[in-house]
């Protein structure tokens, strides 16, 4: 789920990382992105959260991101994450 920049280390079961970079299917307009972005940032540790319907890419950075809670409320709106 990204490149190899993603994961820094692992601690206490949370992954501890400054960015995640998902490939998302269903993104179509800026609404979607939007409405991605809006939902991802309430998340805890989210910094900033870019999603880019043309390339089907959200991009999360942040501190002791959890990637799972990211998929999850990914999915959790409707969207498919594929990679």
């Amino acid at each position: 789920m990204g490149d190899t920049r993603t994961i820094l280390k692992k601690e206490w079961g949370i992954l501890m990382e400054n960015k995640v970079l998902v490939k998302v299917q269903g993104m179509s307009c800026k609404g979607c992105e939007r409405r991605l972005q809006d939902q991802l940032a309430k998340l805890p540790g989210i910094e900033l959260v870019t999603a880019n319907a043309k390339n089907g890419t959200v991009e999360v950075i942040g501190s002791q991101l959890d990637a799972m809670s990211i998929t999850d409320e990914i999915e959790a709106l409707g969207f498919t994450v594929i990679g």
